[in-house]
Formats: C-alpha cells, structure tokens, sequence
C-alpha cells in the first residue's frame, strides 16, 4: 500500500462488476499524469473484482460488505492520502491520457474542479456540459457529472463527507454543500467517460425528492423553494425524455443539440 503523499487519490467503488472494474483500471494506468494513487473499495465481490484490482496494481484495496455506495466512497476518503480527490467508479474511465495533465503544478485552493463529460450508453454518447456557477445551478438534475469532478480532500473532509441519509443523491448534496462553502472552477475539457446505467424514471423522481430534502436542510431557502416550484415541469420532462428514448429519438436529439451550443467540441484547454 502506498504510503507516499501524492497530488490526487482516484477512489473506484465496485461490486461484483470485475469486467467494469478493468475497463476502468485500463483508463487509469494510461494515464500520462502519474502522480496519483488508485484506491480500490470493493464491497465483498464474489466474482473476479479483488483479483483485478490487484492485477492493476491498486495501491489501497479494500474487499468487504458496506452499507452501500456512499458508504465505500467515505471509506475511500478516509484512505486517500491525495491534495485532491476523484471518484473514477467501476465501468466508468477517463477521457483519454492527457485529461489530467492540466494538474502538473496547479493549485486551486479549495475550490472544487469540475469538467465535462462524455455520457455513453450501448455505443452511442453525447457530451454533458458542466454548469456549476453557483447554488442556482444545482436546480438542474444534470448540471455536472460526478467523475468530472476533482475535490479537495482538506475540503471534503471538513463538510463530513457523503451523507448516509441519502440514496440516490447524496453526490448531488456534497457537491452543493462543497460548492456554497469553498467554490468551483471550470476546467474547459473532458475528463470522464460515463457509462449510463439507464435509471428509471421512478429513480429520477426519487432524485428530485432527495434533492429537495437536501436543498431544504442546506439553505438558502429561495434555491429549494425554485426547485419546488419547477418540480412539475422536471417531471413533466423526465416522461418526454422516456417517450423520446422509446422512439428512437432521444440520442439524435441529445447530439443535435449539442452541435447547436458548440458542446460537440472536446478538445482539452487549461483550466481558466
């Protein structure tokens, strides 16, 4: 196990998905930034996982039964030894090799940096702009991705991590906590490649409550009270994006309007 301090701890959650599990150690190793550690928290797998995170050569691995993803990511934190923190989960990778090399030498402060992504399901993606300028911009369900997000660790640990009380958002809720006390700065590249995991509608709506409960207890009122009043038209949007999905439509219209914003570009620029 690495015990040497290092400028970014890549955390990867897994169970029971050793093919995606490689996938993503693939990503990692190809890496031309080297200055990183990978930690491994898998939760007890049964098949082939433990043996590939050593195959890869993960420099902290742990193998046992959680209380679910959030739980193992706060178990990563509390390994990780990195100025900064990325969570790089099992099926999912990163960009190319040179995604990271904007990090030789840059320092943010604690701002958290957020980049774009590339969202991809059964040989087809489209790219997700990252849109975090401030409490506003969490009103949206996709204004960010979560494995384009780099965190300080001081930082991280200091707002106490992933919430246990929440599900299904409790990413969305450390990084809207994390962003009203310490900041963020866009990085104008594509770090992740995102493997989507076809969530169901239901999910969605369940989101949407988790992230009213969240803005709630986190404040300022005016951003939670926005989002209740707009909650009819995001799910009123959740069931026309289905409908598109159902028809074929969806992936043309995703593309179409990434050309028409400019957000088909991928090249990767410094951050500003």
């Amino acid at each position: 196990m690495s015990t040497v301090a290092v400028t970014l701890s890549i955390v990867s959650i897994n169970f029971n998905d050793a093919t995606g599990l490689e996938r993503t150690a693939k990503s990692i190793n190809s890496l031309n930034f080297k200055d990183f550690e990978w930690i491994v928290i898998d939760g007890g797998s049964k098949d082939a996982s433990v043996e590939i995170a050593k195959k890869y050569s993960a420099d902290k691995l742990i193998s046992e039964k959680d209380k679910g993803i959030y739980d193992a990511m706060n178990k990563g934190i509390s390994l990780a030894s990195g100025r900064l923190i990325i969570f790089m989960n099992s099926g999912d990778s990163f960009f190319s090799a040179g995604c990271l090399d904007f990090l030789t030498g840059i320092d943010q402060g604690l701002c958290l940096i957020h980049a774009d992504a590339l969202c991809c399901k059964d040989n087809r993606s489209f790219k997700r702009i990252s849109k975090i300028k401030g409490p506003l911009s969490f009103l949206s369900l996709t204004s960010y991705c979560h494995q384009s997000i780099i965190y300080n660790l001081e930082a991280i640990k200091n707002i106490g991590g992933y919430t246990l009380d929440l599900t299904i958002s409790s990413d969305y809720d450390l990084t809207y906590r994390y962003t009203k006390r310490f900041g963020a700065i866009k990085q104008y590249s594509i770090i992740a490649r995102h493997e989507l995991d076809g969530v169901s509608n239901l999910r969605r709506f369940d989101a949407i409550k988790e992230n009213l409960k969240s803005l709630r207890k986190n404040g300022p009122f005016y951003v939670f009270f926005l989002l209740l009043i707009i909650m009819p038209l995001m799910v009123l949007k959740m069931f026309v994006i289905a409908g598109m999905e159902k028809m074929g439509l969806l992936w043309g219209y995703r593309r179409a309007r990434g050309y028409l914003r400019g957000d088909s570009k991928t090249d990767n620029n410094t951050l500003n």
